[in-house]
C-alpha cells in the first residue's frame, strides 16, 4: 500500500469516526427528548387530574347543603360564599393539622394545597394549587370579594422536567331553581 492509499484509508477512518460520534449524540439526544415528553406528559395528566378532582366538588363551602343566593345587583350576598380570606380547607378538613384531600367538600379546599407524587417508578412530582375569586368583567383579574367564579391553577414540578407544568381553569356557580 503506498502512502497515498493510506491518507485516504486513515481518512476513510476518520470519516467513519465522526459519522458513529453524530449518530450516537443524536441517539442520546432523541432518548433525552422522549424521555422528558413522558415526564411532561404524566405532569399534565396530574394536573387535570387535580382541576378535575376540584371540579367534581361543590363551588364553595356554603353551597354544599343548599344555594347561594344573589343581592339586587346580582353579587353574591353576603355570607352566599367564603370571604376570599377564607380560602382552603376548614379544620374540619384536616387530619392532625394538615390538609386531608380525602375530606375536601368543595372547590376552593384547593387553595394552598401541595402534595407529592412519589408512587409512580420513574419520577417524584410536587402538585401544589392556588384558588382566588376572578372578575369576568375585568379580564378575569383576580377578586378580593367574592364573585360567582373561581380560578384554580395547578402547578406540577420535578427535578424530571425542563419546566413547571402549569394549567389554569374557572369554575363558575350556577344556580337552578
Amino acid at each position: 500500500m503506498n502512502t497515498g492509499q493510506m491518507f485516504l484509508t486513515l481518512g476513510a477512518i476518520m470519516l467513519f469516526g465522526v459519522q458513529l460520534l453524530r449518530v450516537n449524540t443524536s441517539e442520546l439526544s432523541a432518548a433525552d427528548e422522549v424521555s422528558n415528553a413522558k415526564f411532561s406528559v404524566m405532569g399534565v395528566a396530574l394536573a387535570r387530574s387535580r382541576i378535575d378532582r376540584a371540579f367534581s366538588l361543590k363551588f364553595d363551602a356554603n353551597t354544599v347543603s343548599g344555594n347561594a343566593v344573589p343581592d339586587a345587583s346580582g353579587n353574591p350576598s353576603s355570607g352566599s360564599f367564603t370571604a376570599a380570606t377564607g380560602l382552603g380547607p376548614s379544620d374540619a378538613e384536616k387530619t392532625s393539622g394538615k390538609a386531608d384531600e380525602a375530606k375536601f367538600n368543595d372547590f376552593d379546599d384547593y387553595h394552598n394545597f401541595a402534595a407529592a407524587v412519589d408512587t409512580l417508578p420513574s419520577a417524584r412530582y410536587v402538585v401544589t394549587s392556588q384558588v382566588w375569586y376572578v372578575n369576568p368583567k375585568v379580564g378575569f383579574a383576580k377578586s378580593t370579594t367574592p364573585t360567582w367564579d373561581k380560578q384554580i391553577t395547578v402547578t406540577v414540578t420535578s427535578p424530571n422536567l425542563q419546566a413547571p407544568i402549569i394549567l389554569s381553569a374557572i369554575s363558575s356557580y350556577w344556580r337552578y331553581n
